[in-house]
């Protein structure tokens, strides 16, 4: 399995600067194809007359000084997925693999993956390349599989290789699979390059498409249910100087989503002088929150369903949400009452300040975190209604600004509306920069430093970005569409996460649970719980 998550990696690797996937259009697929991916290639998007600002950042200085990076830790990293055999390698294999690495994002490329069984699969990478470009391939796969331990008990090849009308094939075996015939030549995108000259068909309107279905694979993502993994499809095109990003997450069994009138707590939401910079609404949250303890032990009853995020830029770290909470003012002070304690004797063990509330108890805020973010949670100012606002950096007095009533209407004038966030990327991803240095004090994460090659570039594309607008819309109960329109297919929170994801030390592994660190207290040692 280590293989295939080897290989589904390259393919990501070519979609680092824009997101997207999959199409309705079947290949040589059969009900057995997990992983379809098509990347066009940069050499593609360059030649064309769309996504002109994508081409635009790919051809900064900063970002060949990041490709470079990337490259070297992505070879340095895949290096180690294989168990070597160091007496028979001539040269090492990360600098065996960086030129490879390069070619697939300049290169157009389809990956298919293949379930063969319970525990096992077979991947294809089909890369279109110059005679010359071939005869490296040739070259450098040889001496990895002359490398790596990769032949099996019985005798057989994981990796094996072919060519065939410029088209380069690289195919590999995991898990219990030890097919001898199933090798490249033998593989159906070697048999449709054969048939058809290609493994696919050419992009027309399209840069990038993938089709994952995740019932197909080994591996279950903990984000869905275990007997309801959808099959994800997701296409990007280039649209005037941007990308759009189009896609479907559909489930074999149906879903109950629960869509409700959007209760906006228009009092608290401020766009002080224009300065509002995100504004997302999210439903369907209600199942995530009944499964929290803290929810459940304060008996909070209705769960909220709808979560409201914004951010302004007329203060410091002004990043705020609000949902609707029945009898907000008594569930405060439950908390104050049979939670607080609690967590500030953990804290106090953590050296990470405590909790404190308002002598009314219509108010709680954290001090000592960091030192410029106090996160708090609050009654809102909603009469008539009921609703909790939080933050990382209170305001005493919300300026008096409404937010525009254009932008309250995308979420008021749709009844099938899941998801939707719209933010100015560039002063979102100022924001968001702004914000993370402080959060790496007691998450276990790297702090992006002025000189590292990340931060040089996110500072090298920051002015060029406009907006990103993003809406998930459920189609039927067991259909989500999503629509992105972007500059690059990334908003301000994925490039942030995407920064420190290239400087993180376990590259290209990916840390989706950040641990706590904790800030050293005077005369205690720090600890992780």
């Amino acid at each position: 399995m280590r293989r295939t998550i080897l290989f589904v990696t390259l393919a990501g690797l070519s979609s680092c600067l824009c997101l997207g996937a999959p199409s309705q259009e079947q290949t040589v697929g059969a009900s057995d194809v997990a992983v379809r991916f098509h990347f066009a290639g940069f050499e593609h998007i360059q030649a064309g007359t769309t996504a002109t600002t994508l081409t635009e950042i790919w051809n900064l200085p900063e970002t060949g000084q990041l490709r470079t990076h990337l490259l070297r830790r992505l070879a340095q990293g895949l290096s180690k997925s294989f168990r070597p055999r160091i007496d028979k390698l001539d040269g090492a294999p990360a600098e065996i693999l960086r030129p490879l690495l390069a070619d697939l994002l300049q290169r157009e490329f389809y990956l298919e993956v293949r379930r063969l069984g319970d525990k096992s699969s077979a991947w294809t990478l089909a890369v279109q390349l110059d005679p010359a470009r071939i005869r490296s391939w040739q070259t450098n796969c040889s001496q990895l599989i002359g490398a790596w331990n990769c032949v099996t008990p019985s005798g057989t090849n994981h990796l094996s290789f072919g060519s065939a009308n410029s088209w380069f094939v690289l195919h590999g075996l995991s898990g219990a699979a030890s097919d001898e015939s199933n090798r490249a030549g033998a593989s159906p995108v070697f048999r449709q390059i054969n048939t058809k000259g290609r493994p696919i068909d050419p992009p027309k309107n399209y840069l990038l498409k993938a089709d994952v279905n995740l019932a197909r694979l080994p591996a279950r993502l903990p984000f869905f249910a275990g007997t309801n993994q959808p099959a994800i499809e997701l296409t990007v095109i280039g649209k005037g100087s941007g990308l759009k990003t189009e896609g479907r997450v559909l489930f074999p069994q149906p879903l109950r989503w629960q869509l409700e009138k959007w209760q906006i707590p228009t009092n608290t939401i401020r766009d002080p002088e224009g300065k509002l910079i995100s504004f997302t609404g999210a439903q369907g949250v209600a199942p995530w929150l009944k499964r929290q303890p803290v929810v459940a032990e304060l008996g909070v009853e209705p769960v909220p369903n709808q979560l409201l995020t914004w951010g302004d830029s007329h203060a410091p770290f002004q990043i705020m949400a609000a949902a609707r909470v029945k009898k907000a003012t008594n569930l405060l002070a439950r908390f104050v009452t049979e939670w607080m304690p609690k967590i500030n004797a953990s804290l106090d063990e953590l050296g990470a300040g405590g909790l404190e509330c308002q002598t009314n108890r219509s108010a709680i805020f954290w001090r000592g975190l960091a030192p410029v973010l106090v996160p708090y949670v609050r009654l809102a100012s909603e009469p008539g209604q009921d609703f909790l606002e939080a933050g990382i950096f209170p305001v005493e007095k919300p300026p008096a600004n409404p937010p525009p009533t254009e932008l309250l209407e995308q979420l008021t004038g749709r009844t099938n509306l899941l998801y939707y966030d719209w933010e100015i990327t560039q002063e979102r991803l100022g924001q968001l920069r702004a914000v993370t240095p402080h959060l790496s004090t007691f998450l276990d994460m790297p702090t992006l430093e002025t000189g590292l090659t990340s931060s040089k570039w996110l500072d090298a594309i920051q002015a060029k970005l406009v907006n990103t607008v993003t809406e998930i819309t459920v189609q039927s109960p067991r259909e989500l569409r999503l629509v992105r329109s972007s500059e690059i297919g990334l908003n301000g929170l994925e490039l942030v996460a995407f920064a420190h994801w290239f400087e993180s030390t376990n590259f290209p592994k990916l840390n989706l649970y950040p641990s706590f660190r904790s800030p050293t207290k005077p005369g205690k040692q720090a600890a992780h719980p």
